[in-house]
């Protein structure tokens, strides 16, 4: 078969859509501009709160060329080689570029190297990426502003009953365990753990804290993390004097797909998909990451900020790209293989794909109340799976994965959607 030629647009008509992408380029820089003079804002009206914090400000203004250029010069020595390595910039520029950027945008040396700000043509660019202080200090504004009920997604007991009601496909949970107590899910009766392999997690954790994996051995006994064997009545209790401090759930464990289980052998991969909204729109896809362990599988969780591999994860195909781990000693590095099974990371496409983002979306409609939320997905042999929602999803992981800022994605449309009175006084220099 003979391919077709595309007809060339008419001049006028080409002209037209590079004016288009232009005025679109110019948009989303100037919201993402507005964003970043509402944190500053913020700031100074957190400062001013307090005289001391408001006389201590001052003062830092006073000294703050100073300050920057020597906060600039010890991360330059740390990782300045490397970035000379793989990228040829200089380290005198290094140095520079990252005092230039403390004084434009108040950025830190760690948000210059965990987004490669050295490659950028121009540095005014830099401030389409938003590092984790300033959406820490945004998200809490607004959450705060439009008086969102958090615990629908932060309380996994919660989460579980919502997604339950709405017939979303969610990691099933098999006891409770708050207060020194056991209860069976979700009637509340006498607990009877299945012969299989468990999983066990605060109710409330993040990062993959206090997570622990349960694989059920043919003596009825259920091995740790540690090696330590475990009868059901023995596991029960351990999590009963866990619950003291903080609720403990315990579900039935998942595995990877076949086709994706080499990238994680022992350890369930997570996609990290995150939707939002405008304030009368629908929820719509902005982006996506797969979170994989590093190269030792001692460690239960996929976690990025405990030394797991991030790939972003093309849209349209599920197809995975190069991955990044987060550790600033590695930031510049851009990993092409799976430590485990030594495939190159593009070679992976997401199974069930289309379904996962489908899922997400259908998720964010039973949770309206919130403008972004950044769904942790299994893609199993039987489908996607929800795990969690979490509307403080992180940024770092978002952005560093692909160096993509957010400022070029929906992110800023639909915070600036959600925050209306708030514009106005941020755009009157713009």
């Amino acid at each position: 078969m003979t391919g077709t030629k595309t007809k060339p647009l008419a001049k006028g008509m080409e002209q037209h859509t590079v004016d288009r992408r232009r005025v679109d380029a110019i948009a989303v820089c100037r919201n993402a501009k507005v964003l970043h003079r509402l944190h500053r804002q913020l700031v100074r009206q957190r400062n001013h709160r307090s005289l001391s914090r408001a006389l201590g400000s001052v003062i830092a203004q006073g000294g703050r060329p100073l300050t920057r250029l020597v906060r600039a010069w010890r991360p330059t020595l740390t990782y300045g080689s490397e970035v000379v390595r793989l990228a040829g910039v200089p380290v005198w520029r290094q140095f520079l570029q990252q005092w230039l950027i403390a004084m434009r945008f108040d950025f830190s040396s760690d948000a210059y190297y965990r987004y490669r700000l050295y490659r950028l043509d121009d540095l005014a660019d830099a401030e389409l990426f938003f590092p984790l202080n300033v959406n820490m200090t945004l998200r809490s504004h607004l959450y705060q502003q439009l008086n969102v009920d958090t615990s629908r997604l932060v309380d996994k007991r919660v989460f579980h009953r919502v997604c339950t009601a709405h017939q979303l496909p969610v990691a099933a949970i098999v006891a409770e365990f708050t207060a020194g107590r056991a209860r069976a899910w979700p009637d509340g009766g006498e607990v009877s753990l299945p012969r299989g392999d468990l999983f066990s997690k605060p109710a409330d954790s993040l990062c993959g804290e206090g997570v622990a994996r349960w694989i059920w051995q043919e003596s009825g006994h259920y091995r740790g993390e540690e090696g330590q064997m475990l009868t059901a009545s023995e596991l029960c209790d351990q999590l009963k004097a866990l619950s003291h401090s903080s609720p403990y759930l315990l579900q039935q464990r998942l595995t990877n797909h076949p086709a994706i289980a080499s990238l994680g052998p022992g350890v369930l991969c997570t996609a990290r998909i995150v939707t939002c909204r405008k304030l009368h729109g629908q929820p719509e896809h902005m982006l996506s990451v797969f979170r994989m362990p590093s190269a030792s599988d001692v460690d239960p969780a996929d976690n990025f900020s405990r030394g797991g591999f991030a790939s972003p994860i093309d849209e349209a195909t599920g197809a995975l790209r190069d991955a990044v781990r987060k550790e600033l000693h590695y930031a510049a590095v851009d990993y092409h293989e799976s430590p485990h099974s030594e495939r190159p990371f593009a070679s992976y496409r997401l199974p069930y794909w289309s379904a996962a983002l489908d899922l997400c979306l259908r998720a964010h409609d039973v949770f309206l109340e919130f403008p972004s939320v950044g769904w942790d997905v299994a893609i199993t042999s039987d489908g996607p799976v929800l795990l969690e929602g979490n509307h403080d999803w992180d940024v770092v992981l978002a952005q560093q994965a692909g160096v993509r800022p957010l400022g070029r994605t929906k992110f800023v449309d639909s915070y600036c959607s959600f925050h209306e009175p708030a514009l106005p006084i941020c755009t009157r220099r713009l």
